[in-house]
């Protein structure tokens, strides 16, 4: 039991640091444009749109589509922490059923392998 234990709190916190990665990560994915107008209003972030960027970059149509990445220093940014904090719990229980199961896969299969070396004569 005590094992279990362990490996419980090692899920966890490894659940933990991969939401936190993947939420602070995702703020700095690039964003699909398709015309000038998507250029005005930008927004960030995995799987949730947290962040929204105003741009004051004017581009001529021939440069569409393509990705733009986030700039923090000269853009005017908005960060909506609500959707963060739920982007992070999200994160964190996506990472947390992943981990799981990849964690208690071969406790699973060595169980199954005992039960059938057990034979009755």
């Amino acid at each position: 039991m005590d094992k279990l234990i362990k490996k419980i709190i090692i899920i966890f916190t490894a659940a933990i640091l991969c939401g936190l990665l993947i939420t602070f990560l995702s703020a700095f994915i690039p964003a699909w444009t398709l015309s000038s107008a998507d250029m005005e209003n930008l927004s960030y972030g995995f799987p949730l749109k947290f962040i929204e960027q105003r741009s004051n970059v004017i581009l001529s149509e021939d440069y569409f589509p393509f990705y733009i990445a986030p700039d923090y220093k000269n853009n005017d940014t908005t960060f909506n922490y609500s959707l963060g904090g739920v982007n992070f719990i999200i994160n964190f229980l996506s990472s947390a059923v992943i981990i799981s199961v990849i964690a208690f896969i071969p406790h699973k299969s060595k169980q199954k392998k005992e039960k059938d070396k057990i034979t009755i004569i």
